[in-house]
């Protein structure tokens, strides 16, 4: 309590990787802290459209020299992609302000292997000799750790529980159809939208009226979109807000994440809150929160067959679909925000443990 904490958040438009930031800024606030976001003039209207009623205070800067005033001001200030790094080395001039960075994915992936955007964000861990590096998995903190040799805290996954849970079966619910949601986003390489639609096309070329496939991230005139194989019937959502998609993953039997990796999977841990059975990569940091055959499966997204067979195992079994959709619930409830917006503030400040002598 008393602390205030600003948190770096170069962005436009809605994200998974905002939406975090912005759930355990809340978190904090509810603990005492507070707690700002520091974004670019540029963005102040798309943001403010995509965020409105926001309760954490924005800060809008113009250049980077208004970083010298601001930083200062804050007990602690957190970068939340690499180019931040820039903007608190502005605001530096002999502060005694905490610097840490939220690494919320292996941002060296982004680029090709030796480009300049690859050599700017792997040298980014390691650009400040006092940074606190933070981060949700035990993958996205081996990541950094080889190939930067730099070492993160782990804070755990995090989902706002409040607006992601089971709700009533919507109007017109069928219990013969199971619907099978995914979210196909052309324009983020690594979620292998292309590969997701075709998995989902030989879903419901194979099980028919069994399935209703639902897919969401793209508006309908996407070109990215509209350059894949779309002759199967499939209901198309569009990008929703958060409130949209709480709705939507509610009325889901199964969620499928068919990305090559993901550095923990947002929307799977979202899914699972809200009762749907999900299906994740092995690849990366979802197994921070599934175990497969536990609360999930966990398959390998480079094979189109087993990604097949583990959605139709739940669409032909109804005993495993239920039971992984309680599980899941279930277990996504530890994962509250406050938790990972403490773990944070614990790295940040070091808190002694509870207990330790004072």
């Amino acid at each position: 309590e008393g602390r205030r904490v600003l948190f770096l958040l170069p962005v436009s438009e809605p994200g998974g990787g905002s939406h975090v930031v912005i759930q355990e800024a809340r978190a904090m606030q509810r603990m005492g802290v507070d707690v700002r976001l520091a974004n670019l003039l540029s963005n102040r209207s798309r943001f403010s459209s995509a965020f409105p009623g926001l309760p954490v205070p924005v800060h809008y800067v113009a250049e980077l020299s208004g970083f010298d005033d601001l930083i200062p001001r804050f007990d602690a200030v957190v970068g939340t992609v690499f180019h931040t790094l820039e903007w608190m080395v502005h605001g530096r001039s002999g502060t005694g302000t905490v610097r840490g960075y939220y690494v919320q994915d292996f941002e060296p992936l982004f680029f090709r292997e030796g480009s300049a955007g690859y050599v700017a964000a792997l040298s980014s861990y390691s650009r400040l000799s006092d940074l606190v590096r933070i981060t949700k998995t035990g993958w996205n903190r081996r990541m950094v750790r080889e190939h930067a040799g730099v070492d993160c805290h782990v804070v755990g996954p995090s989902v706002d529980i409040d607006l992601y849970r089971p709700r009533p079966a919507p109007p017109g619910w069928d219990p013969r159809t199971v619907t099978v949601a995914a979210m196909v986003r052309p324009s983020t390489p690594r979620r292998q939208a292309g590969f997701t639609m075709q998995v989902l096309r030989r879903l419901v070329e194979r099980q028919g009226r069994r399935v209703r496939a639902v897919v969401f991230g793209c508006e309908p005139e996407d070109p990215g979109f509209l350059g894949m194989n779309l002759d199967f019937p499939f209901d198309l959502a569009g990008v929703l807000t958060r409130g949209e998609l709480a709705v939507l993953l509610a009325g889901a039997d199964v969620f499928v994440d068919l990305s090559a990796y993901q550095a923990m999977g947002l929307t799977a841990l979202e899914a699972m809150a809200s009762g749907a059975a999900v299906v994740v990569p092995a690849e990366g940091g979802a197994g921070s929160f599934a175990r497969h055959d536990g609360n999930a499966l966990v398959v390998d997204t480079s094979d189109a067959g087993a990604c097949l067979e583990a959605v139709e195992r739940l669409v032909e079994d109804p005993g495993t679909l239920e039971r992984l959709r309680l599980q899941g619930a279930r277990d996504a409830c530890a994962f509250f925000p406050e938790r990972a917006a403490y773990e944070t503030l614990k790295a940040l400040f070091g808190f002694p443990e509870r207990g330790a002598a004072r």
